[in-house]
């Protein structure tokens, strides 16, 4: 398990956070983007970084995977949308609060850098999946026994609610067009809420504070 936290700060406004999925659609292409677009499909280089492909954006930042040619490494690499002399200086702020923080429910952070006048950090890339999907029954590492403290839960699988049970937001059972509720697997749910909550009370402890904590900004690894 690991938390894609790499937007907190140490008392001032986080601006996005999604490491996956993108709330942007139809917001202007960046630069590296619109190189990506005109590649169609090759790598773009960045400095000693190949970048592959776009794997998240938000409302500020764009996020994408990228080879470290000189190490062989992947990882993700982070750019903003606009780099406005307020934007720069938060988004070296943001690397560089975190940079010290280091715990295994965090990703690591490796360097901030500027090549051809665009500003980017890289930080380990994470692989896995959302904290929302693995929670609930058949999410995709059900078939893993899911951790917590040490000791493996055993938690039946509880059969999921009929269609007509819909989300405690007032309306009557079985109305039309209402949205099942998610049924969730307590083991798993449990495992992961646990080390979620150990990674975010390191950052309480170096003075952090995450102002985007939600199930899209955190990964579940298989690990």
């Amino acid at each position: 398990f690991e938390s894609a936290v790499a937007e907190s700060d140490a008392g001032g406004g986080s601006e996005d956070g999604s490491l996956a999925g993108d709330g942007r659609a139809g917001a202007a292409l960046t630069s590296l983007q619109a190189r990506l677009v005109e590649a169609r499909g090759g790598p773009v280089r960045l400095g000693r970084y190949d970048v592959l492909r776009c794997i998240g954006s938000g409302g500020m930042g764009v996020v994408y995977e990228a080879v470290d040619v000189e190490h062989g490494q992947r990882v993700a690499l982070k750019t903003r949308r606009s780099l406005s002399g307020l934007g720069l200086h938060r988004f070296k702020r943001e690397f560089r609060c975190l940079a010290g923080v280091v715990h295994g429910n965090l990703v690591v952070l490796h360097e901030l850098a500027v090549e051809d006048g665009e500003w980017f950090f890289t930080m380990e890339q994470v692989v896995g999946t959302n904290f929302a999907e693995f929670a609930q029954v058949g999410g995709e590492l059900s078939g893993r026994r899911a951790r917590y403290l040490g000791e493996t839960l055993h938690v039946e699988e509880k059969v999921a609610p009929p269609s007509g049970v819909i989300e405690a937001d007032g309306r009557g059972r079985g109305e039309a067009g209402a949205r099942p509720r998610a049924s969730f697997h307590e083991g798993r749910l449990r495992a992961a809420l646990t080390q979620l909550a150990m990674g975010v009370a390191a950052l309480h402890a170096q003075g952090k504070l995450h102002r985007d904590l939600n199930s899209g900004n955190v990964l579940v690894t298989p690990e």
